[in-house]
């Protein structure tokens, strides 16, 4: 069953009223017709189902037929901080990360980031918009956050309570399930990933001086972007092990 992301104020007792862009994705891509089901998420942690009751050339009204609350998945205490790669690549490392689970996405300046104009909002909107996206697609009924564009000292010290992972090949280098041995679902994990050129000395010494463990992807060379999907998937699944551990 096709399921779509609606914000939270379009639904008010039992009814979804839907308009604009979200009104012809359902219309005009899923063509859903009056009588047909559709699933949707607020992104804040509901599910809902829902009837199409009627269409027209502005609007598209929706009956609620059932509402499911549903818990946060083992990512949710995970952050994704990553030095924007070029191109559109960092898209697909949003559109990835939120699929496999992250719970919030940091855009990080580094001394060797491609982009570095921390003025320019029109790109975490549009990173914002994907996430919403692929929330829907992947089944999740939480949105991660996508915050502002941080330095790498500004991170660190957000990163300075909880568990902190820095993707950095090396002979210190651990495996992810090693470095989140002990690790509680809930408990925040920050996985920074930098940028085409890595990062620099500085860099790492800084976050060694927090208690950041650098952590290894295998023996090949990534992208930034695979890089941020090969370990967010690699975090999670580690996450779920222990989530498995803790019902035991």
């Amino acid at each position: 069953m096709d399921r779509i992301f609606l914000p939270p104020d379009v639904i008010a007792e039992g009814t979804a009223t839907v308009k604009g862009s979200v009104r012809r994705h359902i219309t005009d891509s899923l063509r859903l017709r009056a009588g047909e089901r559709f699933l949707a998420t607020d992104g804040l942690g509901v599910e809902y189902l829902l009837q199409v009751e009627a269409v027209d050339r502005t609007e598209l009204v929706a009956k609620v037929i059932e509402t499911r609350e549903r818990k946060p998945g083992p990512g949710c205490a995970l952050t994704l901080a990553i030095s924007p790669p070029r191109g559109g690549r960092m898209e697909i490392a949003v559109e990835k990360a939120v699929e496999c689970g992250v719970g919030r996405i940091v855009p990080l300046t580094t001394s060797r980031s491609v982009l570095k104009d921390r003025r320019d909002s029109s790109r975490p909107e549009r990173w914002r918009r994907i996430a919403r996206s692929a929330t829907a697609q992947s089944g999740r009924v939480h949105l991660p956050e996508i915050t502002e564009t941080l330095t790498f000292d500004e991170a660190l010290d957000r990163a300075s309570e909880g568990k902190c992972l820095l993707a950095h090949p090396g002979l210190q280098a651990y495996s992810i399930p090693a470095a989140l041995s002990g690790t509680r679902i809930g408990d925040p994990v920050t996985l920074f990933v930098g940028p085409e050129g890595g990062f620099t000395d500085d860099e790492v010494d800084a976050a060694r001086r927090i208690g950041a463990l650098e952590v290894s992807l295998g023996p090949t060379r990534l992208r930034s972007e695979t890089a941020a999907i090969a370990a967010v998937t690699l975090v999670v699944a580690s996450l779920s092990t222990e989530l498995s551990r803790e019902a035991g």
